[in-house]
């Protein structure tokens, strides 16, 4: 298991290296333990993964991020043998899955993103798209940075949803690195994720991942592949996604914090089924909104909510 956020830098192991002494270039994988204050248990302990690959074209980086790793050795990472829900705790590899880890891991390219970065003073960042100057233009844009002046290396997603006149909607992943180890081939540090996420990371050196890729010979179309991903999102959420059966209606302060707390169980469910959620950012919060608005301006109760979306009453 990982340090707890609570332990101060020295509690990570020794033999720093400083952050920019080190080559990122190659792939990483990266396992994050972490508790989330927005959900129903923000004691439980939690996990997750994913793949990062850094690759240098002339005078820019591009970062590349696999939301969904494939190992071959499933065991204690999944609720059962046939679900693709994580386990609850804090899974660490064992000795099979670390030799995966070391040799390299295949990856889904469902939900992967990139970013090019270009150089800064302190590292590494993408740059923003220009602001949105009609007002009924609304922008998503996500800003990659990777800052470097420290003793191992910072990882930021900096995530916003706005336009000229509506104050944006911001959300940050932060990777804050403390210790490079092990000749540079492992980084530890604290993960946090929107001030509500609290936790630790560790990046480990990985060879060549290939790619996982689904037979296609059926392959369903778009269309169905939308109800589909939908229909689940809303059978999960009226099973685990720990929103309450029913919520009396609340204004101001209270009204924003369940706002986040459904934002979080509907990104939640997104990754559940392999999507990284930032990337449907428009989506995300629009369905967040209509699920609001069912609980407290219409009564509803979570299985009725949860019906609506599943039947194609309710979409983003």
């Amino acid at each position: 298991m990982f340090v707890s956020l609570a332990l101060a830098p020295s509690a990570f192991a020794s033999e720093p290296r400083a952050g920019n002494e080190l080559d990122l270039e190659g792939s990483w994988h990266v396992l994050v333990h972490y508790t989330d204050q927005a959900s129903q248990r923000p004691d439980q302990e939690q996990w997750d993964d994913r793949l990062w690959t850094f690759e240098r074209e002339g005078d820019r980086l591009r970062w590349l991020e696999y939301p969904i790793v494939v190992f071959g050795d499933r065991s204690g990472r999944y609720e059962s043998r046939l679900s693709e829900v994580h386990s609850l705790g804090s899974w660490e590899p064992d000795e099979g899955q670390q030799r995966e880890i070391e040799s390299g891991l295949e990856v889904s390219p469902r939900g992967a993103s990139r970013r090019t970065l270009r150089r800064t003073p302190a590292g590494w960042s993408s740059a923003p798209r220009s602001a949105a100057e009609a007002a009924d233009i609304v922008v998503w844009q996500s800003i990659w940075e990777v800052a470097l002046a420290d003793d191992a290396p910072t990882f930021a997603v900096r995530d916003s949803l706005g336009n000229a006149t509506v104050e944006a909607i911001r959300g940050t992943t932060l990777y804050a690195g403390v210790s490079v180890l092990a000749d540079g081939r492992r980084i530890e540090g604290r993960y946090e994720r929107d001030g509500l996420r609290h936790g630790t990371f560790r990046m480990t050196r990985t060879g060549v991942p290939g790619t996982f890729e689904a037979v296609r010979a059926a392959e369903p179309k778009k269309e169905e592949i939308y109800e589909r991903f939908y229909a689940e999102l809303g059978r999960q959420l009226r099973t685990v996604s720990g929103l309450p059966e029913s919520m009396e209606a609340v204004e101001g302060a209270e009204r924003e914090a369940f706002r986040a707390r459904i934002r979080g169980a509907v990104e939640e469910r997104y990754r559940a089924q392999g999507n990284d959620p930032r990337p449907h950012a428009p989506q995300v919060e629009a369905l967040t909104l209509a699920i609001e608005g069912l609980y407290l301006d219409e009564g509803r109760t979570l299985e009725q909510i949860g019906l609506a979306i599943e039947s194609g009453e309710v979409r983003p």
